[in-house]
């Protein structure tokens, strides 16, 4: 980061209507600190496969719901970052499924216990001592 400052990530989402579902996942990213950018229901519906086939080395298609969610997902990032309108980009990327049974999942004590999303000013593996 060219700022010297930590980066933060950044969470493209179309938050829950209903109220109680809203708090939490609102909750959840105030402690993960993530940056939040609201989208609306259109942001991640007007799919536009041209657009991501033209930044992907490999034709993208969609047959089953999980991966029409995904097309919605990278929908939303391409229209943000509007990665497509930059000719360097295109046929640069690749898209794949993880098999998530070959990651742990951890809860909020662990996640704090290992500083995974350090809160700011905290400098992970120093002990204080200056060479």
């Amino acid at each position: 980061n060219p700022t010297g400052q930590d980066a933060k990530l950044t969470v493209l989402i179309q938050m829950p209507e209903l109220e109680s579902e809203n708090k939490k996942v609102r909750d959840i990213l105030e402690q993960c600190e993530f940056e939040v950018i609201e989208k609306n229901k259109k942001d991640f519906s007007e799919i536009n496969i041209s657009n991501i086939n033209k930044i992907l080395k490999t034709n993208f298609n969609t047959y089953r719901v999980e991966e029409q969610i995904c097309t919605q997902c990278i929908q939303c990032l391409l229209e943000h970052t509007r990665l497509y309108k930059d000719d360097t980009n295109i046929q640069k990327f690749n898209i794949g499924l993880l098999n998530l049974n070959k990651f742990m999942r951890l809860d909020l004590a662990a996640i704090n216990a290992l500083m995974i999303f350090p809160k700011q000013g905290i400098k992970q593996f120093d002990n204080g001592n200056t060479a």
